[in-house]
């Protein structure tokens, strides 16, 4: 092994190294290397499993958190108060990061929006715009909330959106109530707002839209979380 090293170091290193450096050294010395290389390569096998392990725990305590409000308080006055109690359940423990949050996360603001901007539940419009900045510049939700504010909704619109989401809404809400498998039921709440009959150039119906194509990706970290 030794001179099969010999034989390859000039190849990597200047003429007359091998003579002058201790050869037994040098592979101590490139064991040391790759034994820090597998070092690094564990931390970040670590750091993907304590990421992918506190998203799961995190989804797991929202989704229940919302059946257990959604026991208290089923009447549709509560609505707004579930709503708020769930949205800052996901924006907790901003250490928690990865893929799948970020899309609860995304997922949640962009609820909060549509509901404000139908005028369903109240939002402060500074600190919507500042859940919005920590989402990337070229994000879905980032880029349908900016045209939401810079161009009005139509009356009729805003009355098809409203009527459409509420009625998505509510049987959700019947569902969860009945059975408890928010999971499965999101999942059929969501693919409701695929059926609207809406203006399909409105930014309401594109959000209806984005959200109906997150449907998948949703009910799976859901499920994922009850493991």
């Amino acid at each position: 092994m030794l001179m099969e090293f010999k034989r390859i170091m000039p190849t990597f290193f200047p003429d007359g190294w091998a003579a002058s450096y201790d050869v037994g050294t040098a592979v101590n010395q490139m064991i040391q290397i790759k034994m820090k290389w597998l070092l690094c390569l564990a931390i970040l096998l670590c750091l993907t499993s304590f990421s992918d392990a506190c998203e799961r725990e995190l989804v797991k305590k929202c989704t229940k958190s919302y059946v257990t409000l959604l026991d208290k308080k089923p009447d549709e006055g509560s609505h707004c108060t579930r709503l708020k109690e769930v949205f800052g359940c996901f924006w907790s423990n901003r250490d928690c990061k990865g893929q799948n949050i970020r899309r609860w996360r995304g997922w949640v603001l962009m609820i909060a929006t549509l509901e404000k901007f139908l005028d369903i539940c109240p939002r402060d419009d500074q600190q919507l715009q500042k859940f919005y900045e920590y989402l990337p510049d070229d994000s879905k939700p980032r880029r349908i909330y900016e045209r939401l504010k810079a161009k009005p909704i139509s009356a009729k619109d805003k009355q098809c959106a409203t009527q459409i989401h509420k009625s998505c809404k509510k049987q959700f809400v019947e569902l969860v109530r009945k059975n408890h498998r928010i999971c499965d039921d999101g999942g059929y709440w969501l693919k409701c707002y695929g059926e609207s009959g809406c203006d399909k150039e409105s930014a309401i119906v594109r959000y209806a839209k984005f959200v109906a194509e997150l449907a998948p990706k949703l009910v799976s970290d859901c499920k994922r979380s009850e493991l």
